[in-house]
């Protein structure tokens, strides 16, 4: 059975900085239930910060697909926590197979121009509209996509890349192999490397953020402003995701203005024209050593 699961995103009282983290929630006993209100539990957990990796114990329980998670030594410390569900996953083969798309950029800057227009055509000039909510999901999806292809498509091409990855990343560095599949599968390093990527959350920007640094040195802000309005944003994307636009209290949001999921689109597209601006002059270079 797959596990039973929540996203966790919170202020960490000790760095001041965003965190995420999937919580482990008890798996529901369906057995008499006639209505989800009914499936529910608790449990004790560890939640431990991206940023400085401090760890802070925590209560966590759910009723229904409302999950709701508390710091037990930070009780005033506000856990921003997703629908609970079913952790999805799949056969390591799908992952391998699966191929990045070859032009992300171009897919992204289609989407950002599509998005733009079905906006301004059919958006509505209240913050609560569904358009807009639609739009600024879509627009923040294309952005995630961008992410997740190009960093698997330059590090795979990149030995180098791929050796910095595994030797900082933990998930990559704590893989141990016998020689039986060393023999079975010479490219298990690379395979490996790849379904790892594509694993990866890319709405979790705090570790986006230290994947492209460590694999590529790259910093994918290109100013602090951006960057935080992203990262506030991805919490209004979990409550357009998993509550139609209702915060955990069960108040409609009413942020997602035309003017708003305009500069959210701009600040994606800021973040990949600077992501491109990266690598245009290693392009170059590679260009002339091959003249």
């Amino acid at each position: 059975m797959q596990p039973f699961v929540a996203d966790v995103a919170f202020k960490c009282p000790v760095c001041n900085g965003l965190s995420h983290n999937v919580i482990h929630l008890p798996p529901p006993q369906w057995d008499l239930v006639t209505n989800l209100s009914q499936i529910g539990g608790e449990t004790e957990a560890e939640l431990i910060c991206s940023n400085c990796n401090s760890r802070f114990t925590a209560t966590a329980t759910y009723s229904g697909l409302d999950a709701l998670v508390s710091l037990t030594d930070f009780p005033q410390t506000s856990v921003q926590t997703g629908a609970a569900g079913y952790l999805m996953s799949f056969d390591g083969d799908f992952w391998v197979s699966a191929e990045a798309s070859v032009n992300p950029h171009q897919i992204f800057v289609d989407s950002y121009h599509q998005t733009g227009d079905i906006l301004a055509e059919h958006g509505g000039p209240d913050g609560t509209d569904l358009v807009n909510r639609m739009v600024f999901v879509q627009q923040f999806g294309a952005l995630e996509a961008y992410l997740g292809d190009t960093l698997v498509n330059h590090v795979l091409s990149d030995t180098k890349a791929i050796a910095r990855l595994i030797g900082e990343d933990q998930t990559l560095r704590g893989k141990a192999f016998g020689l039986a599949e060393l023999l079975d599968a010479p490219d298990i390093v690379h395979r490996e490397v790849k379904s790892y990527l594509k694993s990866v959350l890319y709405h979790r920007l705090d570790q986006v953020t230290s994947l492209y640094r460590v694999a590529l040195d790259i910093n994918i802000w290109p100013s602090s402003v951006v960057r935080s309005k992203l990262f506030r944003a991805v919490a209004f994307r979990h409550d357009c995701v998993h509550r139609n636009g209702y915060t955990l209290e069960g108040a409609k949001l009413d942020i997602f203005t035309k003017d708003w999921v305009e500069e959210i689109a701009d600040a994606t597209k800021a973040v990949v024209d600077f992501i491109e601006g990266n690598f245009a002059p290693r392009a170059l270079t590679q260009q002339k050593r091959s003249l």
